[in-house]
């Protein structure tokens, strides 16, 4: 978080959070702690996208959300109904989350198993949340055309 007058701010982090087991929240604190050392007051945009995909996996495999079935028409020739309409764009927000998460994926995993090392080669990764709002606006503009 930066504060009003531009400054990093941080918490301090006891110990055992680097040692958890069980959650992928942990595997994020590791990775983190990876990415940016012991200097835990300096802004890294890179940890916001490492919880941009926590925050995917999360909602894709842990509370029950579920790949809505696709939306059918009678025919070609009917005009589709509202609810026909709306499960299809349910379909559609899923299946981006899905792309969304592995997009997110390729840019945490590469500081979970190689370190610092792997962040030079990763140009066309996302290394910030606005990055991937870029991404996402590009991938949406491409599906429009």
């Amino acid at each position: 978080m930066i504060s009003a007058s531009g400054e990093s701010l941080s918490t301090t982090f006891e110990s055992e959070i680097f040692d958890g087991k069980g959650d992928y929240q942990f595997d994020i604190y590791r990775m983190m702690k990876t990415h940016i050392g012991e200097d835990w007051g300096q802004f890294r945009p890179l940890t916001n996208v490492m919880w941009l995909h926590y925050l995917a996996v999360k909602l894709l495999k842990h509370k029950g959300l579920r790949r809505p079935a696709a939306a059918r028409r009678s025919s070609a020739r009917t005009k589709p109904t509202a609810a026909q309409l709306e499960r299809e764009e349910e379909r559609v927000y899923y299946e981006t989350l899905v792309e969304i998460e592995a997009y997110l994926a390729q840019a945490a995993k590469p500081v979970a198993k190689r370190g610092k090392k792997a962040q030079a080669t990763e140009m066309e990764l996302p290394k910030s949340a606005c990055d991937v709002l870029i991404w996402l606006a590009d991938r949406t503009k491409d599906d429009d055309e």
